[in-house]
């Protein structure tokens, strides 16, 4: 082989070799870790039906990615110096303007990631505040003002579930809200307070008067209290005078007892008879006596007494 044909073939397999880099080079396209993305044919100007995730990925030549973003994004309506979008001003459902702030997390759903592009290009986040926008709207119109305050919480519950709804039809799915702010006009504001002081005038008369009651019971209570105090003390007098009562009767009893046991012995002892027994009696009670005098041999004696 020549040296001219050596050189020919080198140069063709330099050649070959430098196509076939290049082809895979071209062939070979990248999503960021949290991006997911389907091809594009920049020839005959159409999708895939695959979507992909973070990382390379072999696609062929003439083909290249259309990213989204695949994790959770943020839209917030509010006044903040990072938010996008202006609060919402919204009707209640007694009539009053309330001016809202607000902001929720979706997520796009992979599976219609295609359907997503072919419906709404790469626009889809305009489309998506247009809509959450319109669903807030129709929800807060289905709530007085005064639940903005009440029940907020039910609210943000409901304002999530028609946001997910909604979204859904969009190929989204909503996976958090946040209630930030409840704005109200100057006006609705003096009425809120001025029935706030009626509540509060009211709920003061209602204290004053179970207070009023409170007093009265204690009263009640503090009567019946002394009555039975004075009705217990009554009692508990009449019953000691009874218990002494009887504790003296029961002791003079128990004299007589014994003086009637010690006269039956005494006439035992002595052998005295009834009359001998009364005489010696008579005679003792005269001796008990401090300026008692006996005089004794004379019978039927006449006792002078000088006054």
């Amino acid at each position: 082989m020549s040296e001219g044909q050596v050189k020919c073939i080198g140069t063709v397999v330099v050649a070959v070799v430098v196509c076939v880099g290049a082809y895979i080079y071209g062939s070979y396209a990248s999503l960021e870790p949290r991006e997911i993305g389907i091809v594009y044919n920049s020839i005959d100007k159409t999708v895939g039906n695959t979507t992909y995730t973070g990382g390379a990925h072999f696609v062929g030549l003439f083909y290249s990615f259309i990213n989204f973003p695949g994790g959770y994004e943020t839209v917030e309506f509010s006044s903040a110096a990072n938010a996008k979008n202006d609060p919402i001003t919204v009707r209640t459902s007694d009539g009053n303007s309330i001016e809202i702030s607000v902001s929720f997390q979706y997520t796009i759903i992979r599976e219609e990631l295609s359907y997503l592009y072919s419906k709404f290009n790469k626009n889809y986040l305009s489309v998506f505040v247009d809509m959450a926008r319109d669903s807030l709207l129709k929800t807060a119109a289905m709530y007085s003002a005064n639940e903005f305050w009440g029940i907020r919480n039910d609210i943000s519950i409901e304002m999530l579930k028609n946001l997910n709804s909604s979204l859904n039809e969009a190929s989204a799915n909503v996976v958090n809200f946040q209630f930030l702010k409840v704005d109200i006009s100057s006006d609705y504001e003096s009425k809120i307070v001025e029935t706030q002081v009626e509540k509060q005038l009211s709920n003061t008369e209602v204290y004053k008067n179970e207070a009023a009651l409170i007093r009265q019971s204690i009263e009640i209570l503090s009567s019946e209290s002394n009555q039975n105090i004075t009705s217990i003390n009554a009692e508990a007098e009449a019953e000691s005078y009874y218990i002494v009562q009887v504790a003296e009767g029961a002791a003079k009893k128990r004299m007589i007892d014994v003086e009637a046991e010690i006269y039956q012995l005494t006439i035992k002892e002595l052998g005295f008879n009834t009359t001998e027994m009364n005489e010696y009696i008579f005679l003792r009670s005269i001796e008990d006596q401090p300026n008692a005098t006996f005089i004794v041999g004379m019978t039927d004696a006449v006792i002078q007494i000088k006054t």
